[in-house]
């Protein structure tokens, strides 16, 4: 039932709340430190894919949410958007999959580079039409209702804890 409400309900308190309940029920949070651990050490062979998709998932959210799409794609996080997407998507996120892809086709047919100088040079080329669409997806990435822990904690426990 808890895992119902995560999934179900509109508010962000409330999803905050059963992921709360579910981790408690389950053993945990996720292992987030663990995970980076284990990648600086060996790399994202040392991660299965799930947990890439997790991890980049996370760094998606976690970069909009604290300075807007312009700081995920500036910042080496952006370079992994492609793991983040398919993360997103595999943890049923479609509406933060949406606007990730969104901001991806603002970049052109084959989206943003996977290089931090070149993803850099592109921001630049495109600033002055980019900045404009790329803040209006942060506008409506912060109106999203669907708690993006809550998507992450549920595919966590569905995936890797099987």
């Amino acid at each position: 039932w808890v895992a119902a409400i995560a999934r179900g309900s509109r508010q962000d308190k409330v999803q905050e709340g059963a992921v709360d309940a579910l981790w408690r029920a389950t053993g945990g949070p996720l292992p987030w430190e663990e995970l980076w651990d284990r990648e600086e050490q060996g790399g994202a062979a040392a991660l299965t894919l799930t947990e890439q998709h997790l991890l980049r998932a996370d760094m998606y959210g976690s970069e909009v949410d604290n300075g807007g799409h312009s700081q995920y794609f500036i910042n080496s996080s952006g370079g992994n958007w492609r793991l983040a997407l398919a993360g997103l998507n595999a943890a049923g996120a479609l509406k933060h999959a949406e606007l990730l892809q969104s901001a991806v086709d603002l970049f052109g047919e084959d989206g943003p580079p996977e290089d931090y100088s070149e993803r850099g040079e592109a921001m630049d080329r495109l600033s002055s039409e980019l900045m404009p669409a790329l803040d209006e997806l942060d506008t409506r990435f912060y109106e999203l209702t669907d708690s993006l822990a809550a998507k992450m904690a549920l595919y966590y426990l569905n995936q890797v804890r099987k």
